[in-house]
């Protein structure tokens, strides 16, 4: 074995991250080892013995283009008599049928077609959202070719089909990302920049996305080797992709033709993909070009999801290729493989557990306000459990709610806690993170991960704060302990101390902070910032406390995602700021315009930078901001959060409403600006 490639297994046992050469060198090794190097690091990110899927339509609204794609048998030029635009009556159908076969979502995809106008693709959108799907469509180069058509900036046209209702954005039209590639395959597409740059911007905005490699074709293995760098070094960034998928080029009906790869060089790829993409959480099967005896066997060569269920699929299907695989097909296999098959939305949360061809679970949950998931009433739930959905309407109101770290809800099950439903909400803001609703004793309340589910999926600055506050005001929600990890500016609040915060310091860029955009409402004072009643209430539950606390401190916020520099951090310390965070804003500021009692509850993880002499270490969290002794510290708080907030909650739960939360919006509701009912305060 060759030097380089000995390395990279070591880095690869030892968990490490490989550069460039050591990701190159990976093709010179056997396949067995790769699938063996690659299964351990699945197990590594992905523990359970699960396989997800989703349950969606693939709707190709036009095979019209201007791309002339080499490789692509299902386009038709402008002109030409088979070419179509899918009608209305056909989309409402297909819709209709996704709904009835259990579908949660639309993977919508279309040709480069000059004689549509941008309003077509808004309507498109917006009339699949009234369906209650979730709306996975555009790849970059018909994003691109749309901004090119209208004259609109990415982020203007990525902004418009938002608004519409457009979720996430698929990874297609990646093939390689190497230009000279590209030339030659599709010389008329959007270049491997353009390519990244549509995905960095709708990261920016929000919307997660996916990304693909169509490999065998005219690359070679350092063009493919490069095509996965530039995706990780995106990620890296943005931390906005939720899967990866490869598939092999089928050369049936094309231009470019040739020989199809065998399952020996695309089991190498996908396995070559897991140990490079070491940030990215998912990767995905290709079923639909290497049927279901391939697929099963790349389930032991990194792979953790089965893909789509394909209720239709049309331009792997004009090449030649119809593998064709039912939902209890794909439920049948994983179970038969030696799983449990999951069945996910389009953003890879786990929409319902399926028993192979099981079917009594067809019902998705959708993003409507009323679907969620639930056991059945007093179940106790155990750790990492598999989540039935169903629908129905929430008993009671819930007056208290946790915002609190990803996987917070699964510490509370680990604990014992009985879990009675986790609700899936849409708002005018957009959707909100899951909702999972708890009881212990008498007291139910709400626990929601500002940051995602699973792995940090939703960084600081993206995290849609108004949809989440939204969400949990109309379950019921009336007051919020909020759960953070700031890194601390005072050298007093040391890792693993708990602070509860007096004040804000906000240093942040952008926004929105605010519900009322343009509008009046909001104009309110800051002072005091926290409930003041919580905050009297928490400190007091807190003197029991087995970790040290500190009862004052000021959160200085900012934007990130990015670190602070040694500067800022020296200006934010004159200023007055004790700690250093990017969650609390515009979460607190959000939440007394919605006059929730708010109070916040931050446990330090590292010292900022500049506050301690410490040493850059590349691959961890924080880069080395904390020592082991420092980590092994916080981990230990991590550890003892659900015995926490079972001592806090019903404490705040019973504290005195001696406070004006709920009065802040009160003159604008005077003077006739905000309605009685606070649901009538949005547009």
């Amino acid at each position: 074995m060759h030097r380089t490639a000995a390395t990279a297994v070591e880095k690869i046992v030892a968990g490490e991250r490989l550069a460039a050469p050591e990701a190159l060198a990976l093709w010179d090794l056997d396949l067995l080892l790769l699938g063996s190097l690659a299964h351990r690091v699945r197990r590594r990110l992905h523990p359970e013995p699960v396989v997800t899927f989703v349950c969606d339509r693939n709707i190709n609204y036009t095979n019209i283009c201007l791309s002339g794609c080499r490789f692509c048998a299902f386009f038709r030029p402008p002109g030409h008599p088979e070419g179509y635009v899918l009608p209305w009556p056909e989309l409402i159908r297909k819709l209709r049928e996704t709904k009835d076969l259990g579908g949660t979502g639309i993977l919508l995809q279309g040709g480069l077609n000059p004689d549509l106008p941008f309003s077509y693709y808004e309507e498109l959108v917006g009339v699949i959202r009234e369906f209650g799907l979730h709306v996975h469509g555009f790849s970059p180069p018909e994003i691109t070719f749309f901004a090119r058509q209208t004259g609109l900036s990415l982020t203007e046209v990525l902004t418009r089909l938002q608004a519409a209702g457009l979720s996430s954005i698929p990874g297609g039209g990646a093939e390689i990302l190497v230009d000279r590639v590209r030339r030659s395959l599709s010389p008329h597409k959007a270049s491997a920049r353009e390519w990244l740059t549509v995905m960095e911007t709708a990261h920016g905005l929000g919307l997660k996305t996916t990304a693909t490699m169509m490999c065998g074709h005219l690359e070679t293995l350092a063009e493919r080797t490069r095509h996965l760098l530039l995706i990780r070094e995106l990620q890296d960034r943005t931390h906005g992709f939720t899967a990866f998928i490869p598939w092999t080029f089928q050369p049936g009906g094309t231009a470019l033709g040739g020989e199809a790869v065998g399952a020996h060089d695309y089991l190498k790829t996908l396995a070559v993909s897991r140990l490079v993409l070491d940030n990215i959480p998912n990767l995905q099967v290709s079923w639909v070009t290497q049927g279901d005896k391939v697929a099963l066997v790349a389930l032991q060569f990194g792979a953790n999801d089965f893909g789509s269920t394909m209720i239709e699929e049309n331009v792997v299907a004009a090449t030649g290729v119809t593998f064709r695989l039912s939902r209890d097909d794909i439920t049948c296999l994983i179970t038969a493989a030696g799983y449990t098959p999951v069945q996910r939305d389009h953003l890879y949360r786990r929409v319902v557990a399926c028993g192979g061809g099981d079917q009594g679970a067809k019902t998705p949950a959708s993003s409507s306000p009323a679907s969620f998931s639930t056991p059945e009433r007093g179940e106790k739930s155990a750790a990492r459990a598999t989540e039935p959905h169903s629908f129905g309407p929430l008993p009671k109101p819930i007056p208290l709610a946790v915002i609190a770290r990803v996987g917070a809800h699964r510490d509370l099950m680990a604990a014992g806690v009985t879990r009675l439903g986790t609700w899936r909400l849409s708002t005018p803001f957009g959707e909100a993170n899951p909702v999972h609703v708890f009881r212990q004793g008498e007291l139910e309340f709400a626990v929601l991960s500002r940051h995602g589910e699973e792995g940090y999926h939703v960084s600081a600055p993206f995290v849609n704060d108004r949809a989440n506050l939204y969400a949990l005001k109309s379950l019921g929600v009336q007051k919020i302990l909020a759960w953070c990890a700031p890194g601390a500016i005072h050298e007093a609040m040391a890792p693993g101390h708990l602070v509860v915060p007096h004040d804000i310091l906000d240093d942040t860029r952008g926004g929105p902070h605010t519900f009322f955009p343009g509008r009046g409402p909001g104009f309110i004072r800051h002072h005091p910032v926290f409930c003041p009643a919580l905050r009297r209430t928490l400190l007091e539950a807190l003197k029991a406390c087995p970790f040290p606390v500190h009862g004052y401190g000021v959160y200085a916020a900012t934007s990130g995602p990015r670190l602070e520099t040694v500067a800022e951090i020296r200006k934010l310390k004159l200023l007055g700021g004790d700690l250093v965070g990017q969650t609390l804003v515009p979460e607190i500021f959000l939440a007394r315009e919605l006059e929730l009692c708010y109070v916040a509850l931050c446990y330090v993880v590292n010292f900022a930078e500049g506050v301690k002499d410490r040493p850059y270490t590349p691959g961890v969290l924080f880069e080395g901001l904390a020592t082991p002794g420092e980590a092994t510290r916080v981990r230990e708080v991590e550890a003892a959060f659900a015995g926490l907030a079972l001592r806090l909650l019903p404490a705040l739960a019973n504290a005195p409403g001696e406070c004006h939360c709920a009065r802040l919006m009160e003159r604008y509701r005077l003077r006739g600006d905000l309605g009685e009912d606070w649901r009538t305060w949005f547009p």
